[in-house]
């Protein structure tokens, strides 16, 4: 990875994330606790067992990695992002595998804006049952510090 300082939060994931460019790194059941990166690095959430807290500098981007089976009608929605923190860049979708009905990730990526504090507030539902409770329901505690 050469001088670039990666630390993720890993719980219980299956698979690989690529880091520092093409390097890919293999994640088989690991469990671990850490929060900051150097250079231009996202900070990546693998799993929806990760929630917590983490920290940023203005200007670093977030990663938000979580698994959704989408052939069964459920996905995750941003519920509520809680101020001016961070601000939402993108959202994609990475397929788990190629055979039909495989889960996928759907990927948040944020920009952390300005100092303070914001819970993005993540829901897992089906859409179309919007009186329903979701599934899932997890909130990731974002402090962002000036530069």
């Amino acid at each position: 990875m050469g001088n670039a300082l990666l630390r993720l939060t890993l719980c219980a994931a299956v698979g690989a994330v690529t880091v520092a460019g093409s390097e890919r790194v293999s994640v088989v059941a690991v469990t671990a606790w850490a929060q900051t990166v150097t250079k231009d690095q996202a900070v990546i959430v693998l799993d929806e067992s990760s929630s917590g807290s983490v920290g940023l500098a203005v200007g670093r981007r977030l990663e938000i990695r979580l698994k959704a089976q989408l052939g069964a009608g459920f996905s995750w929605n941003l519920d509520g992002s809680g101020g001016t923190a961070v601000k939402l860049l993108g959202e994609r979708l990475d397929p788990l595998g190629t055979a039909e009905g495989s889960p996928s990730v759907q990927v948040f990526t944020f920009e952390a804006a300005a100092p303070g504090e914001a819970h993005l507030t993540f829901a897992y539902r089906r859409p179309w049952l919007k009186t329903q409770p979701p599934a899932k329901l997890l909130t990731f505690i974002v402090r962002v510090a000036a530069k």
